[in-house]
């Protein structure tokens, strides 16, 4: 076909190229899809970035805390803008001194034509090159200064600590808030510098102010006076850095300690004060070198300055460190680490702890116990970091509901009598329902939240061994009394659900499954205040853009009364709310009556513990955080604020989400932490006063674990309060590993334990947290050392505080004396002649033992170890139920089905005292253990309480499904090992228990890598 086909075609093609040429428009006619696909592409970057952001306004708006975020957004622009700004004009006026009048070079640029283009560039672009080059260096100098909005805001609202360092008689708070504020303006002004020197010396080498080639290198007197300058004020902030770093040798770490040492503060002190009078000098030689032109004499004047540091500031240390503290160190640093001692025992609020010399018995004699009733009637028994599975067993009542993998330990008053308890929240895990009832409706408005509470008390079990469990079942019935059951905040909410329906409308919020109900299950409709409403198009776009969801946009559900739930989980919504606050890695569950009135429904709460920290108090030990706190029970992390190490902390705020409607309260505990006072003024009206907690709210109040494990951390060096005999570091202590981690826990430290207790020299026995220690050092030693308890119990009188509340009390054991530590116990449980025959017919009897969790209970003048025993099949409905108890005093090992027999064991028949357990059936017990030796049951002999779940192959691990692959993994491995030791004995039958379980566990492994594959 030709050309001449077509007479009317209003192009021409460009000869043999093929190329169409379209008018108005470039080669084949995409002259403007390039720009329109940039222009849109652009749009829709604008689009999602104000989704994003302005559904966090909407969400700190119905939170009631969106000052914090207009505040946290204000400073960090407003910050990085400033610098950004400020760096932008200052490299403008570096450029605009540097530029010849006329963009003519100077007579020293001549020679150098292979800068004409660069020249011309300039010329031609001036005012693109003025702007816009400015413009970069500050972007890349000062954008990322926003990030230091919390030194500004802290130093602008500034509160003393009524403390003064021991050096230079300043108040702690210049070096919490003041120094670090300044070291940033100087860390600002070497930006502005390092930005000014490379322009200024390109500038002038560009148009012959500078030339390299000639000898002496030639500088025009613009470029003198324009370097000159720049280097003086150079010399200045050197001057500056120098003096500031004085006090930064305060905050120092040192091999053996923290804080200035005698060195620091004899040499290297002196020698920062002679730097900063050189480099004060050096300014002035650049003034002088501005005005007459002698620039050899600045570079002596730097040549000076570095062989001054040299000898002043590196040498003269040195030498002093060498020859004179090394040979006389503990006479020397004896005084700097008493400061290091005091003032780590101030920062860590251990200034007040009690050491008491424990002389204690190892002999076990009759009636021994007869004193300390009210500590062995509370011992717990339930180890929350395993009943789990038992919980989910007998309370999970449908799949999608579970509970957590670590229960919580507290106290509830039961028929006028504090008991401990071990309580978990039927939360929603959706991961429980198939795949074909995995829709958009039903993952985002059907099952929206989870139910109730199921609590057990802690020192006792039924006869069975399951749980005795004092809250249960669904409807929610016991001992706690009316509360609102509904979770649509938790631990393992859905990332987002809508809620709420128009009046009249029938609820398809999912509650609960009920035979006597309309199509067999209870519906709710969500009438709290916990979301942003998404009532109109604007809202319901921008949700839908900012979850990538197209449902939120379309669907019916979304009315003009729904809201939509999102950020559910606790930890976050305080982080949120309170960015300044570093959190503890728990958030518990408690029923609380919150308004203090009776007649009013009961809230079911998180409280999580919040932290105020610092790394600039002076002399204080830095310690990490996420080191100190891992142990074996560690579930979660520390979130919120977080610096690397701190060297003072305060548990300043008790934070409490409701489940129901996710608000947040911040409740502020610690009414002298001036750092909290500095965050008060910076977002006001966001803290509520102690004196507003309910008496019910206070009794639910602990001490956090987080806190207490990095001052047990501390203590392991500065229980020891002698300066001289710190330095020796021979009487260090460790923490204990956890004994019954196996093999993989040798080296993770035994967690702290929640119980009721009675510490020796205390009237009575209450809610404490305690731990252990073995001697340091490079020793396998496992002898206890000393015991460290703290109050946990803060009272339930509304808004006071219990006068004991938080009092750490340290048992010292005497050095020639020899108590058995953690690991020695366990070693004597698992080699006892009973004890590992009895749990040796229990393993060959198809069961799996797990040894809980092994507490230490100062009683009976000496040291008691209690070890709950658990029981579980290793195949088809397995969950824990406990079997014995494993009780030891001294070198009497006890082994029981009940505490109180294990107790009479040890206690020569009779301990004085009636355990929790007392009226446990024990010989029922003893019977099921035998049935479950012999293999003749998995089951427990008694119906539960409430209807176990439907899902009879095996208990679901709740969790991610990295949780669900090492549980598989490692129920994998322990069927190896099964195999191989029943095949080495012959036990054919036993073998092909174990491949059967092996085939199940890597099925479930497969299934959970799978589910990982898919969500990466």
């Amino acid at each position: 076909m030709t050309t001449s086909s077509f007479p009317n075609r209003p192009w021409n093609t460009g000869g043999d190229s093929g190329t169409t040429t379209r008018p108005g428009g470039g080669a084949g006619g995409g002259g403007a899809f390039i720009p329109t696909v940039i222009v849109l592409g652009v749009l829709l970057f604008l689009f999602v970035t104000t989704a994003n952001v302005w559904t966090e306004v909407l969400w700190f708006s119905q939170i009631g805390a969106v000052r914090v975020f207009w505040t946290q957004w204000g400073a960090q622009i407003g910050v990085g803008a400033g610098a950004v700004l400020l760096l932008a004009a200052v490299i403008w006026l570096n450029m605009r001194i540097a530029y010849p009048s006329g963009g003519i070079p100077e007579p020293g640029a001549i020679q150098n034509r292979n800068l004409d283009p660069y020249r011309d560039g300039i010329r031609t672009y001036r005012k693109l090159a003025f702007f816009g080059l400015p413009l970069v260096f500050g972007l890349v100098f000062g954008a990322g200064v926003g990030t230091q909005w919390r030194t500004i805001l802290m130093f602008l609202n500034r509160e003393p600590f009524g403390q003064t360092d021991p050096e230079f008689g300043l108040d702690i708070g210049f070096f919490v808030f003041t120094l670090p504020m300044l070291m940033m303006i100087i860390s600002f002004v070497i930006r502005l510098l390092v930005a000014s020197w490379i322009v200024a010396l390109v500038m002038h080498y560009m148009y012959g102010g500078i030339d390299p080639s000639q000898k002496p290198l030639y500088f025009s007197s613009k470029a003198r006076i324009h370097l000159a300058v720049l280097g003086a004020i150079s010399s200045l902030t050197a001057a500056a850095w120098f003096w500031l770093s004085r006090y930064q040798l305060l905050i120092g770490e040192n091999d053996r300690f923290s804080g200035a040492s005698y060195t620091d503060v004899q040499a290297s002190l002196p020698a920062r004060e002679i730097m900063t009078g050189v480099f004060v000098i050096i300014a002035a030689i650049f003034v002088y070198v501005a005005i007459k032109g002698n620039v050899r004499l600045a570079a002596a004047g730097i040549g000076v300055a570095l062989v001054a540091q040299i000898v002043v500031g590196t040498a003269y240390p040195a030498l002093v460190q060498q020859f004179q503290v090394q040979p006389n160190a503990v006479e020397l640093e004896s005084p700097f680490i008493q400061r290091n001692i005091d003032a780590t025992l101030t920062a860590y609020g251990l200034d007040d702890i009690d050491p008491i010399t424990y002389n204690a018995e190892t002999e076990a004699t009759a009636g021994q116990l007869r004193e300390d009733s009210q500590s062995t009637a509370q011992i717990r028994l339930l180890d929350p970091s395993i009943v789990s599975p038992t919980f989910n067993q007998l309370q999970q009542n449908r799949q999608y509901y579970g509970f957590a993998q670590q229960l919580a330990v507290d106290k509830y008053e039961i028929d006028g009598e504090d008991r401990d308890t071990v309580i978990a929240v039927r939360e929603l895990n959706l991961d429980g329902l198939g795949a074909d009832q995995r829709t958009w409706v039903n993952d985002h408005t059907v099952y929206t939240h989870g139910y109730g509470v199921v609590a057990a008390f802690g020192n006792t079990a039924q006869a069975d061994g399951r749980p005795a469990f004092f809250q249960q079942g669904i409807p929610s019935t016991g001992e706690l009394g009316e509360y609102e059951p509904r979770i649509y905040f938790g631990q393992s909410s859905p990332a987002y659900s809508i809620v709420g329906a128009p009046e009249g409308v029938d609820p398809w919020e999912l509650d609960y499954p009920n035979d006597d109900a309309p199509n067999g299950q209870v519906n709710n409709t969500f009438t709290g205040d916990g979301g942003p409403k998404i009532d109109n198009f604007w809202v319901k776009l921008l949700y839908a853009t900012k979850f990538r969801d197209q449902e939120i946009f379309f669907s019916d559900r979304v009315n003009d009364e729904s809201q939509i739930l999102y950020d559910r989980d606790p930890h976050t919504r305080v982080e949120k709310v309170a960015p300044y606050l570093t959190l503890d890695s728990k958030a518990y569950p408690a029923v609380v009556d919150m308004d203090g009135d009776e007649e009013t429904t009961k809230d079911l709460v998180w409280i999580i513990d919040g932290y105020t920290t610092t790394n600039q108090y002076p002399y204080s030990a830095r310690e990490s955080l996420e080191e100190a706190t891992t142990t074996t029970n560690a579930t979660g992390q520390i979130v919120g604020y977080i610096p690397e190490e701190v060297n003072y902390i305060r548990n300043s705020v008790k934070a409490v989400v409701n489940a129901y409607d996710g608000s947040v309260t911040l409740y502020r505990w610690d009414e002298n932490d001036p750092i909290l006072s500095a965050w008060d003024k910076i977002f006001p009206g966001q803290l509520t006063d102690m004196s507003e907690m309910s008496g019910d709210l206070m009794s639910h109040v602990r001490y956090p674990e987080d806190l207490f494990k990095v001052q047990r951390q501390l203590l392991t060096r500065y229980h020891v309060t002698d300066a001289a005999s710190f330095y020796s570091g021979g009487d260090f202590w460790n923490i204990p590993p956890d004994p019954t981690a196996g093999d993989g826990g040798a080296a993770t430290a035994q967690p702290p334990y929640y119980q009721t207790l009675q510490m020796p020299g205390t009237d009575e026995a209450t809610f404490s947290l305690s731990t252990s220690f073995i001697p340091g050092g490079n020793t396998d030693r496992n002898v206890l050392t000393g015991f460290l308890a703290v109050n946990a119990d803060a009272g339930n009188v509304a808004g006071e505080r219990n006068e004991d509340y938080g009092k750490l009390r340290l048992l010292e054991l005497p050095r020639d004396l020899t108590v058995p530590g953690p690991g020695q116990v366990q070693n004597r449980f698992n080699a006892n002649a009973e004890v590992s025959t009895e749990l040796n017919l229990l393993r060959q009897g198809g069961s799996t033992v797990l040894s809980g969790n092994l507490l230490t209970l100062p009683v009976g003048g000496g040291l008691l170890y209690v070890q709950p025993v658990y029981v579980q099949a290793s195949q088809g409905t397995s969950y824990p139920l406990l079997q014995y108890v494993l009780v030891a005093f001294g070198d009497q090992v006890g082994f029981a089905p009940t505490l109180d027999q294990a107790l009479d064991q040890v206690f020569d028949g009779d301990s004085g005292v009636e355990a929790g357990d007392s009226d446990v059936d024990a010989e029922e017990r003893e019977e099921l253990a035998e049935d479950a030796k012999d293999g003749a049951t998995e089951e427990p002999t008694e119906e539960p309480s409430e209807e176990p779940t439907d899902d009879s192959t095996s208990a679901p691990v709740i969790g991610s499904p990295q949780d669900r692959l090492d549980n598989a993994l490692s129920r994998a491995q322990q069927a190896l090992e099964d195999s191989s030791a029943a095949m080495a004995d012959g036990d054919w039958a036993a073998y092909g228990e174990a491949q059967d379980a092996l085939t199940q566990a890597l099925e479930d492994a497969v299934a959970a890598q799978q589910e990982l594959d898919g969500s990466n």
